[in-house]
């Protein structure tokens, strides 16, 4: 068949005349596809379903799959085996029957296969038990039965029949000055849901989820032509409107289109996918804008240097290798003391790496990041104080700081012209300040535009206060450069407290404070305007939000409350005075008592560590 390749000019003429044309049914093609169901659940496809369906991250994702664990209601979650157990096949194939019926059934016991590297210690993630209890029959809410949910669902799956689902393809012709143009409907019809129906439960009603998942056609017939008019009996093309198609870049990674991808490598292992990620973010080589991993401008720049000196330590087969030697000692067949010799001292092991690769080391060379195509000629690299751009500017070589929010992938040569020639422009002097007799001067920094009282030259700490928000620079003048040096302002006393309020600007943005309380001011809010009424509402509705997300129990040594809270720099356990933060792979709905008093303990609280000897 000939295939012709229409600009937009051809294509808007074609649209235009094809809805008046006749268009004829040439062909009906229908195929009929079983669907089975996927293996049961293993750390990677457990984080990968639930960062989809509940758009959990990884280390968030084993949190709750933890407390499961703790609580009795699911197997052990570190696992790459998909196995599952004799109790728990029996379970599972006694409730299909009961919910649904012998028909929905496998004909025989599917049995899935695991990965040669897959340790078999542990079978596949599933409810525990035998009685394959619903989230509703064991009393769970909230993210934690969404989660049991996901497994309680694929585990039944698994020994459900396979779905039957038949897919129709419907060809039209319709002529245009002699030449006919064909297109394409396509429709899916279930014949029989299978392990459809258990993948639905839960649902309001069943049969219409089941039913929205098929995109049904009108009946048609090979030969049938289309009417002119609406009301007459046929198919009525209604509009035809041309759509341009350009080819697009792979789409950013996700966490779990990563994790699928470490698993897919050889790289990590169940135990390690959550971690990779979480250190690759608090590394900030990667930022999550939404969903999608983000690369930073650090991570070009130690992706340079690992490649360009350390090359083989980043090969996917060289850590694909490693993770099965591992395995091999794990199991007992390889001895651990020599190849940990090897590996570090060997001759091409890390020390001998490490060496040569310092000596070559040339820092300009490997901290610099450039894309002439998007860029030009400038250059961003990452220094001590993180990423600069440097280029040239009026005939001078000139450097700024890049924002913080500027990723790589949003960077053009003119956002980064226009960065450099903001940051160059130089201090502005807004006049002398009456009370203080210094210059007060407009500057720009690493975090955005402020307003510095005195030389940095004269004076050893000078005041400075960032722009507020809705402030652009070019904006400032004297009088409003006094008032924002004056910063912060006191606006009253407390109504019941008599203590003062402030309202100020901070590292987060403007806000009010109140004693120990902070409250950041509203969109609509100036904090050189804002009055004493306001933010006495800001603080109360704060104040009122100040109670702990969960209370853990009474400490065993003092009887004070054990807390959990979520603060401004994260989640943290409080006692008695005593904060300390949740680890990475913590979380708020998750810890327990006994991490609670770990925490305590390494933080200096002198009552837990007693407790914990």
């Amino acid at each position: 068949e000939d295939v012709v390749l229409l600009d937009e000019e051809q294509a808007t003429a074609l649209a235009e005349q094809l809805p008046e044309t006749t268009w004829q049914i040439a062909d009906i093609k229908e195929r009929t596809r079983t669907k089975s169901p996927f293996a049961p659940f293993i750390t990677s496809t457990l984080q990968q379903e639930a960062n989809r369906k509940l758009n959990l991250s990884s280390s968030r994702t084993m949190s709750v799959a933890q407390s499961l664990y703790e609580n009795g209601y699911i197997t052990y979650m570190r696992t790459d085996s998909t196995n599952l157990s004799s109790e728990a096949v029996k379970g599972a194939r006694r409730t299909v029957a009961q919910r649904y019926g012998d028909d929905y059934l496998s004909d025989e016991v599917r049995q899935y296969s695991s990965s040669d590297s897959a340790q078999e210690a542990h079978e596949a993630i599933r409810p525990a038990g035998s009685d394959m209890q619903t989230k509703d029959e064991i009393g769970l809410s909230g993210i934690e039965a969404a989660l049991y949910d996901l497994i309680w669902k694929r585990t039944l799956a698994t020994q459900m029949a396979d779905a039957e689902v038949r897919y129709i393809n419907v060809y039209f012709d319709a002529e245009v000055d002699g030449n006919v143009a064909r297109f394409r409907a396509s429709g899916k019809r279930i014949d029989f849901p299978g392990f459809f129906r258990v993948l639905v439960e839960g649902s309001d009603d069943p049969e219409a989820a089941l039913r929205s998942r098929e995109r049904p056609l009108p009946p048609l017939d090979i030969g049938e032509t289309s009417a002119a008019d609406p009301s007459e009996d046929g198919f009525h093309v209604q509009s035809v409107e041309p759509i341009g198609h350009e080819t697009e870049p792979p789409s950013r990674y996700t966490e779990a289109s990563l994790v699928e991808t470490l698993e897919d490598e050889g790289i990590g292992r169940p135990s390690t996918y959550a971690s990779i990620i979480g250190t690759i973010q608090k590394r900030d080589y990667v930022r999550k804008q939404g969903s999608a991993l983000v690369p930073t401008f650090t991570a070009f720049a130690t992706n340079n240097l690992m490649e360009t000196q350390f090359e083989p330590l980043v090969d996917v087969n060289f850590t694909a290798e490693m993770e099965e030697v591992l395995d091999d000692i794990a199991r007992g067949r390889t001895e651990p003391t020599p190849y940990l010799h090897d590996f570090y001292k060997g001759d091409e092991g890390i020390e001998p790496l490490v060496e040569e690769g310092l000596d070559e080391l040339d820092p300009q060379e490997i901290s610099a990041i450039s894309f002439p195509d998007q860029w030009g000629d400038y250059v961003v690299r990452v220094g001590q104080y993180g990423p600069y751009i440097e280029g040239e500017l009026n005939g001078s070589t000139v450097t700024a700081s890049v924002p913080d929010d500027l990723t790589p992938g949003e960077a053009t040569e003119e956002r980064l012209e226009s960065i450099l020639a903001e940051a160059n422009k130089g201090d502005r002097v807004l006049g002398i300040h009456p009370e203080a007799n210094l210059p007060v001067l407009l500057k720009s920094g690493p975090y955005g535009p402020y307003v510095q009282l005195g030389d940095d030259e004269e004076e050893d700490d000078p005041k400075r206060v960032s722009l507020p928000p809705d402030v652009e620079p070019e904006d400032v003048d004297f009088d409003l450069g006094l008032k924002i040096i004056s910063l912060p302002r006191t606006l009253g006393e407390h109504p019941e407290t008599g203590n003062e309020i402030e309202a100020d600007i901070g590292r987060y943005g403007p806000y009010v404070r109140h004693e120990d309380t902070f409250a950041s001011l509203q969109q609509e809010d100036d904090v050189l305007e804002v009055g004493l009424e306001r933010a006495v509402e800001l603080i109360q509705r704060k104040e009122s939000r100040n109670e702990p997300d969960r209370v853990l129990g009474p400490h065993p040594e003092t009887e004070e409350p054990v807390e959990v809270w979520n603060g401004r720099y994260g989640p943290y356990v409080k006692h008695d005075g005593t904060n300390a933060s949740l680890k990475d792979d913590q979380s708020i709905d998750a810890v327990t008592m006994d991490e609670a008093l770990d925490l305590l303990a390494d933080k200096g609280d002198e009552a837990t560590q007693k407790v914990r000897g």
